[in-house]
């Protein structure tokens, strides 16, 4: 994609969040009851509860190569029915300041669906996606499921911010299973086409630390500073392409300090180090460091 798509793209995202971000009334104007069900985090296949922003860096040397980080998505929401929302979404994962280059578009639909597998209460997140994988042109159709709990009334409170007593420190925890099936319809290689079927295991976190609270018992204070981590395990159970892909694992553990966190927009400056890969976001295995500004609508 040419710089210029690139800049259009974090000319959207910028002005989607300026405009959330005013206090003027939704349904005053029609741009404002657009801009209310537009969404932006660093992917929707994961669980919405999950700390995941957008993250940009973009740098312009008077000489050679522009080197620049989109990393995020845009998701606008289509409608809402008895404990189910479904969006809209367009992701594009461009990184070009690692080892190997990220090229990654997608588009599709998202659909979250709140439910009770007695005892306990459930979030089902499945995505349907056309992704296209510029630096292996592989073109491919994505569906993602993925299954975790939720409970905001619990002691320990899954998917949902949680405060450690009356101290100001909290936590959230977002653990997830589910399943990802990949259709690989057109590739450069045609042996790199066919069908991968791979089951996948989340274990993330954070803890926080917060503004003062006068009420920390009812209410969760904005976070000041924040370290989070994740771990994420894919097992191909069954692969009939050349790629012949069995077990893959990506690791991330990073610091945000917040400019701005309230219910529906936050900004922050984030450190993270990441080791790993995601084949459906085309980030091949490798380690990093990356420093970003980090947007999460």
């Amino acid at each position: 994609m040419k710089t210029k798509s690139l800049l259009t793209i974090m000319a959207i995202m910028l002005c989607c969040y300026l405009c959330r971000a005013q206090n003027v009334p939704v349904d005053s104007v029609l741009i404002y009851r657009l801009l209310k069900d537009i969404s932006i985090r660093n992917t929707f296949d994961e669980d919405v509860s999950k700390v995941t922003p957008a993250q940009f860096m973009f740098t312009i040397p008077r000489s050679g190569e522009k080197s620049y980080l989109v990393d995020g998505g845009i998701a606008y929401t289509l409608g809402y029915l008895k404990n189910y929302t479904a969006k809209a979404i367009v992701e594009y994962h461009k990184n070009t300041m690692i080892e190997k280059e990220q090229d990654n578009f997608s588009v599709g639909y998202s659909g979250l669906y709140y439910t009770t597998i007695h005892p306990i209460n459930v979030m089902l997140t499945h995505n349907l996606t056309f992704v296209d994988d510029g630096r292996k042109s592989d073109r491919s159709i994505v569906f993602v499921g993925n299954l975790s709990p939720y409970s905001t009334k619990r002691k320990i409170r899954f998917n949902a911010p949680g405060n450690f007593g009356d101290s100001r420190f909290g936590y959230l925890l977002t653990p997830n299973i589910g399943t990802e099936i990949q259709q690989v319809l057109k590739s450069l290689l045609p042996e790199r086409e066919g069908t991968i079927f791979r089951g996948t295991a989340d274990f993330s976190g954070a803890i926080s630390f917060l503004q003062k609270n006068p009420d920390p018992i009812n209410t969760i204070a904005p976070r000041i500073l924040q370290l989070s981590f994740s771990y994420t395990l894919r097992r191909a159970f069954s692969d009939n392409t050349s790629v012949g892909e069995r077990k893959t694992e990506l690791l991330k553990a990073g610091a945000d300090f917040f400019i701005l966190d309230k219910t529906t927009k936050q900004v922050s400056l984030g450190l993270a180090f990441k080791k790993g890969s995601n084949p459906l976001k085309g980030l091949d295995s490798q380690q990093y460091w990356q420093f970003s500004v980090n947007v999460q609508l």
